[in-house]
């Protein structure tokens, strides 16, 4: 009886020390991953909302140079169509 408490207690001694050495070894680590992980999920979606912000601003700065150059052509077109205008006005006249 003396040496099944000696066993059990012996027993109760391996699976305590295998247990401190999981939370050492594997818990622990394993939560400091997770920190550092969420910690770089931070700073990639910080980094994602910045690139969206950018690629509104592009895109706006695009559409009003789209405007800018649709503008421009039309205001060429109308001024080749008046000298063309013009031109036989004159040759008319």
């Amino acid at each position: 009886m003396i040496k099944e408490i000696k066993e059990n207690k012996s027993h109760s001694e391996l699976v305590e020390s295998l247990a401190t050495t999981i939370r050492k070894n594997i818990v622990a680590p394993a939560a400091n991953r997770v920190e550092i992980l969420k910690l770089e999920l931070k700073e990639t979606e910080r980094k994602v909302a910045a690139a969206e912000k950018e690629i509104a601003r592009l895109s706006a700065s695009c559409d009003k140079a789209k405007l800018l150059s649709i503008t421009s052509l039309l205001l060429a077109a109308c001024t080749t169509f008046i000298t063309v205008l013009a031109l036989a006005v004159l040759r008319k006249g």
